[in-house]
């Protein structure tokens, strides 16, 4: 095999797969279970709110038209707090992502990329602390809502 053979096969077998190495079976069905597993948690968080949203609007009978006045208001008031944490995570993946593919070619990739994931981590944490003050004023507003609603 010539020196430029080789090289083209590495970097086919890089671009692929991201090693030399093809991914062992036991590890891909643990990543096929792991996607079903979100998947199945992402069904049930569904039904839970379906259920939970009945149930809430039952608490609130003969009119419930107060109580979901508050979940709206509660809605709006979440939702700029939640775009600023979603945008900041996103940065926080994208700066990870990036600093992830200069760990390829450190030393020392694999403490390379822990190092990189903790930073990520506590970046991610970053995000939710600058806004659960919001947050959390949006949930004091809405059970006050709640409890003027409910004649308390």
């Amino acid at each position: 095999m010539t020196r430029s053979t080789i090289m083209t096969a590495a970097l086919l077998a890089l671009g692929a797969g991201g090693s030399l190495a093809q991914t062992p079976p036991a590890l891909q069905c643990y990543r096929e279970a792991r996607a079903e597993m979100g998947q199945c948690i992402d069904q049930a968080k569904t039904v839970c709110e379906a259920t939970y949203q009945g149930a809430f609007i039952q608490c609130f009978q003969p009119d419930p038209s107060c109580a979901i006045g508050c979940q709206d208001r509660e809605n709006e008031c979440e939702a700029a707090p939640r775009a600023r944490q979603t945008e900041c995570q996103q940065a926080c993946d994208n700066t990870a992502k990036n600093a992830s593919q200069t760990c390829r070619n450190r030393p020392d990739p694999t403490n390379c990329n822990i190092r990189v994931r903790l930073r990520k981590l506590k970046c991610d944490q970053r995000c939710v602390r600058g806004t659960a003050p919001a947050l959390q004023r949006c949930g004091q507003l809405f059970n006050a809502c709640l409890i003027r609603c409910a004649g308390g």
